[in-house]
């Protein structure tokens, strides 16, 4: 599934913008997230890709809401691929996709080209308004795992 979405976000991004996903599954009581499915940005919101950077509009959240209940599913982060590096830009930390503490907003570099190595993104903890906690290159498989 994780390659699935890379290629889609690689697809997606034409060579030229962003694009993203959110990420739908179950977390765990431990904090554990496991991701069973994902709805690209443009799948909710058909303008969210019309620019170089992402814009997913408020109506679009009901929509994802809606897929999460026929899923049996919650967001368990949000996905975005970069033109370069993985790092957030000042956009992407004053606008997290779900401002609610412990989100997780991963970033991929190269548009989500293949290969796509685990410590060239960075996972990204929502903390609350204007703070964030950003782990890169190998701290970032402290947080994230793929499994085949």
């Amino acid at each position: 599934m994780w390659l699935e979405l890379m290629r889609h976000l690689n697809l997606a991004s034409a060579g030229w913008q962003e694009s993203g996903a959110f990420l739908l599954g179950s977390i765990d009581d431990d904090g554990g997230r496991h991701m069973a499915s994902f709805v690209p940005y443009d799948q909710l919101d058909v303008a969210a890709l019309h620019e170089q950077s992402v814009r997913v509009r408020t109506a679009a959240f009901s929509r994802l809401y809606d897929i999460c209940a026929e899923r049996g599913q919650r967001v368990v982060a949000d996905v975005h691929a970069h033109p370069r590096s993985a790092w957030p830009s000042g956009i992407d930390k004053a606008n997290p996709m779900l401002a609610v503490a412990g989100h997780l907003a991963l970033i991929v570099p190269n548009y989500a080209s293949l290969p796509v190595r685990l410590e060239q993104m960075t996972v990204n903890v929502y903390l609350g308004p204007g703070q964030w906690l950003t782990a890169s290159g190998r701290e970032v498989n402290k947080h994230l795992e793929i499994s085949t």
